[in-house]
């Protein structure tokens, strides 16, 4: 047996909604609507938390970079480029390698004087904690040193650092820097954060 219709009397026509029914159709409507709104602000809201989530997670990150260049010579009258590096972010970087070499008048010139016939020094340099200077010395031959402080040649170093946050991403740190004698400092001459280009 069919349970009894509201909307119809007992026999079988339509019966007439009262004013109450009506505003209680009406009500619950109006629940149906605040119910769909309150779903819409609760996902707006979880949507800006993940944004924020994000951005901050950009920014607890490690950001290696280049603090100072100079040229200078060591105690063998060595000319060198010192390259002031550190971490920058807030967090530790690990699985970090270094690449460096020189370059005067457009042609390879750096060595080290470990590995002299080595162009391109590559250093494997693990952890590297945030905020802490580390100092690398990019070596080049002496006898263009004359015309590089006189502005004659042109003497640039090429620094790329790769390296990772503690989840395992990827990241990559890559300047070339460019001697300029009048001012007896290194200008920055292009970078990227790409490092397979």
């Amino acid at each position: 047996m069919n349970p009894p219709n509201p909307l119809k009397s007992e026999e079988g026509a339509p019966r007439e909604v009262s004013g109450a029914e009506r505003r209680l159709r009406q009500l619950i409507g109006i629940q149906e609507i605040l119910t769909i709104m309150m779903v819409i602000a609760a996902l707006s809201s979880a949507v800006a938390t993940w944004k924020a989530t994000q951005i901050i997670a950009r920014g607890e990150r490690p950001f290696i970079g280049v603090d100072s260049v100079k040229l200078t010579e060591d105690k063998a009258e060595r000319p060198y480029i010192a390259v002031t590096y550190r971490n920058f972010g807030s967090e530790p970087a690990r699985e970090s390698v270094l690449q460096a070499w020189t370059a005067i008048d457009g042609k390879l010139a750096s060595f080290d004087p470990l590995k002299p016939d080595d162009g391109k020094v590559r250093l494997k340099l693990g952890i590297l904690s945030p905020l802490v200077p580390h100092l690398f010395a990019a070596y080049f031959k002496p006898q263009a040193v004359h015309d590089i402080r006189e502005g004659r040649s042109e003497l640039k170093l090429m620094i790329r650092i790769i390296y990772q946050d503690l989840g395992g991403k990827p990241y990559c740190y890559r300047m070339d820097f460019r001697y300029f004698a009048p001012a007896d400092t290194f200008d920055p001459a292009g970078g990227s954060d790409d490092c397979h280009g």
